[in-house]
């Protein structure tokens, strides 16, 4: 399935955003301080703190949640179009576990945490929310796709489509051109895909591309709800990153290039 990342707010690649903590012991010189060492793909970095003011697990969740993306990697289900059976029961529970350890993840004090918390969320929300609405969708039901609010106003032509209001085959068509318009050999991409009217399952192939192709790409694409989200978490983020920088003294030890 081609379409675009849905990050709802997740940056790509997430593994450039995971990072390996640990804590240890700083220097004799530095006793009555802790010294936190972390690392990204490309830097190590080391940041003291007062381990009496700060508990330690607290503080290194916060690092990780602030620089680390800890949060920013949203489930997916394992199958949706269409799901398995048990998919949908199984994916609503990992969603809901998510968001529990988003809310209880301990931290520190720190002005506009809870507010990153809380957009972090709203685009796990959303984002659990598009694909549930797939997984339906994917089962044939269009009302499911429906009530998608945040892609409702850009993407109904295509459940228009699949609910027989317009002509499947007309949006199929110009869903199947534009898709592969980006593909590097967009002519034999739509031969591919055109090859479908001649085959028995010829119904079921179109309605997937119009389900896949059409409306999961728009949705991904054409949600202003979502991207505003999204934006506003970035800025954020790098808010708390600069207020982190500016408390506690960040000290970058070894980088690879």
């Amino acid at each position: 399935m081609l379409w675009s990342a849905f990050r709802l707010g997740v940056k790509a690649p997430w593994s450039a955003r995971i990072l390996a903590a640990c804590l240890a012991v700083s220097a004799p010189c530095h006793a009555a301080q802790r010294t936190l060492d972390w690392a990204n793909e490309i830097c190590r970095y080391k940041l003291r703190f007062d381990p009496s003011k700060y508990d330690a697990d607290r503080f290194k969740n916060t690092i990780d949640f602030v620089f680390g993306g800890v949060f920013l990697r949203f489930p997916m289900p394992s199958s949706y179009m269409p799901p398995k059976e048990g998919e949908m029961a199984a994916y609503k529970e990992v969603c809901s576990n998510y968001a529990g350890k988003l809310s209880s993840f301990a931290m520190i004090d720190l002005p506009g945490l809870q507010d990153y918390r809380n957009l972090l969320s709203l685009q796990l929300q959303n984002w659990c929310d598009f694909w549930q609405a797939l997984m339906r969708g994917g089962q044939g039901d269009t009302a499911a796709l429906r009530s998608f609010a945040p892609s409702a106003g850009q993407c109904s032509i295509y459940i228009d489509a699949l609910d027989g209001k317009v002509d499947m085959n007309e949006v199929w068509r110009k869903t199947v051109i534009a898709t592969c318009a980006k593909n590097y050999k967009p002519k034999a991409c739509e031969a591919e895909h055109f090859a479908a009217e001649g085959k028995p399952d010829a119904a079921q192939s179109i309605r997937s591309d119009v389900l896949g192709y059409g409306w999961q790409n728009c949705s991904v694409s054409h949600s202003p709800t979502l991207d505003a989200l999204r934006k506003k978490a970035a800025s954020l983020e790098r808010l708390l990153q600069q207020r982190i920088r500016a408390r506690f003294r960040m000290v970058r030890s070894q980088c690879s290039y």
